[in-house]
Formats: structure tokens, sequence, C-alpha cells
């Protein structure tokens, strides 16, 4: 299992840097700015894997030498498979859309940005990998670890203004949530903005 962050969490860091300093450093006028997508960040799969199995044992299956199935089994006398990994295959019985939150602690990637822009606070389930049968679209996929790979975040000049009060707050969630939609659900990020004076 790859150390956290992987080479591919370090080349997104990289690719999206060299975006933030395009739009920070250029020689036009800064303005406040929103950047949206589809991230492909991750959540740290060793810890998630940790947290997963403290009370479990593994079963390490092996091919020629090579392990190529991990069966984890709750311990004690229920005998609960609690986690199985293989090759694109990660299957967590204690993770769906409805019971995902707790995932939080393990979204890291996103942090390597914190100087450079903000998030509103996420109330909704990892928006990838869902199943892309359309009798499931409200499932995941037991391929990988759930992640929130699609996003939208935006500058601390674009935080100054939106409005947020009691009576207008921001609203950031999942489009289709019980809809087959792809591997992916999109996010969007409902808010108000002060007029601007120019």
């Amino acid at each position: 299992m790859q150390s956290f962050p992987s080479t591919y969490s370090n080349k997104r860091k990289k690719a999206l840097l060299a975006v933030l300093d395009r739009l920070e450093n250029d020689q036009h006028d800064k303005v406040p700015y929103f950047v949206f997508g589809d991230f492909n960040f991750r959540l740290d799969t060793h810890d998630v894997v940790k947290a997963l199995t403290t009370s479990a044992s593994g079963e390490y299956i092996k091919e020629d030498n090579d392990v190529v199935k991990v069966i984890f089994t709750e311990n004690g006398n229920s005998g609960k498979v609690v986690l199985t990994l293989e090759k694109k295959k990660f299957e967590a019985s204690e993770i769906s859309p409805n019971k995902a939150k707790w995932l939080l602690q393990f979204d890291k990637e996103a942090g390597s940005f914190s100087e450079h822009f903000l998030e509103h606070e996420k109330s909704f389930a990892p928006s990838y990998p869902y199943s892309e049968d359309m009798n499931q679209g409200e499932n995941y996929m037991q391929t990988r670890v759930p992640s929130w790979c699609d996003r939208v975040f935006y500058s601390k000049s674009a935080n100054e203004s939106l409005i947020m009060t009691n009576d207008n707050q921001a609203e950031y969630e999942v489009i289709g949530a019980d809809v087959c939609m792809g591997d992916h659900k999109p996010v969007y990020l409902h808010f108000s903005l002060a007029n601007s004076k120019v």
C-alpha cells in the first residue's frame, strides 16, 4: 500500500500550484476567483485501512509469493469480514454514502492549498466512486476508497464577498445523490455575493 501523499498526489499538487501561481502572480489585476471540478483528491488510504482494521486480523492470500488479496476479519467470535483488499477492490462493510462522514479526518490532500483558497464545510458523502449500474446509483463501487474528488474552492478575497447570515447560508452538496450519473457525483456551491463597487 502506498504511503501518503502518493506520487500521484504530489503530481496533482504541482500542477494545481502552477495554476494558482498564474492566478495569483500574473500581471493582471487581482480578482476573487473560484476553482472547481474533479481534482482527483484521494483520502489517506493507509490510515483509512488502519482505522477499519484496528479490531481485525488479516489473512494474506498469495500467488507466486505475491500477496494478491487480504481479508480482514473482526477479532472475536463474529467472524465478520470488515475489509477485503485486492487489485481494483476495496470492499468495506463500514463505508457507504449514508455512513461516510467519519472519513473526513482522512481528507488531507486539499490541506496543501490552504494558504491559497478556502472550501465551504462539506456535509455530503464522498463524491467518488459511485456505482455505474443504473439501479445502484446511490451506492459506491467496491473498487477504491471513497474520496471527495469533486470540489469547489474559492480565494480568500472571494470569501470576503460571500454573504453568510442566519437567513442566507451557502449550500454545498452533490447533485443526484440517488441517481446513477457515472462514477463521480458532481457538486455545487450555492451562495449569495455582496454587490461589488467598481
